[in-house]
């Protein structure tokens, strides 16, 4: 299957769902639900519990690094009005957690999973360091798309201490599928007659 900016991001959802589906979360996929899932791509639940999650995918053909995105920002985000996630707050459902998806193929990708505050301030950092830069010649940057590469160059041009504290921050979640990138989540223990209970 061919990866493209089109299909991606509902490609990064299914590899998130069948990440969490075979971790015993059961899924409740909300993409054909009316706007009021506008922040979340669908509902995991274990032992009790929900969680709103949110999937960012990125096309990893044809680069050497892995590279993830957190979707464009707009003036107000990079002026700090605003945030990045969970920012349509006339929407009912707000999301818990943020799964970010660098995508080679359905079978080959990176992924970071982050509660959202913790993926709001990635994204933060990763504005620190580009948009809320001045150019060179002078003046602000445009609104544009939020990436970075997991892994630096290997001989930067400049040193950037915010994209390196971006990255290193971002590899704390690498691959938290099982706790959701650090929310705890309890475990269902056992009767002594074998019945399950929370």
């Amino acid at each position: 299957m061919e990866i493209s900016a089109r299909n991606v991001g509902r490609i990064a959802e299914r590899i998130a769902m069948n990440e969490l589906e075979a971790r015993d979360f059961h899924i409740i996929d909300l993409a054909y639900m009316s706007k009021t899932s506008a922040n979340v791509d669908f509902i995991a639940s274990k032992a009790g519990h929900s969680f709103n999650v949110q999937v960012k995918g990125m096309s990893w053909v044809g680069k050497e690094r892995a590279r993830v995105q957190y979707g464009h920002c707009d003036d107000a985000m990079i002026e700090r009005r605003s945030s990045v996630f969970n920012r349509h707050s006339n929407f009912a459902l707000m999301a818990d957690v943020i799964v970010l998806l660098a995508v080679r193929s359905p079978s080959k990708y990176r992924a970071v999973i982050m509660p959202v505050d913790a993926a709001e301030q990635a994204a933060q950092l990763n504005m620190d360091g580009y948009h809320r830069q001045e150019k060179v010649a002078g003046g602000k940057r445009k609104p544009s798309k939020l990436w970075t590469d997991l892994e630096g160059a290997t001989t930067p041009r400049t040193v950037n201490t915010f994209k390196d504290a971006e990255r290193a921050h971002l590899q704390l979640f690498e691959n938290m599928w099982e706790t959701l990138g650090g929310i705890i989540i309890p475990i269902a223990a056992k009767n002594p007659d074998n019945s399950t209970h929370i």
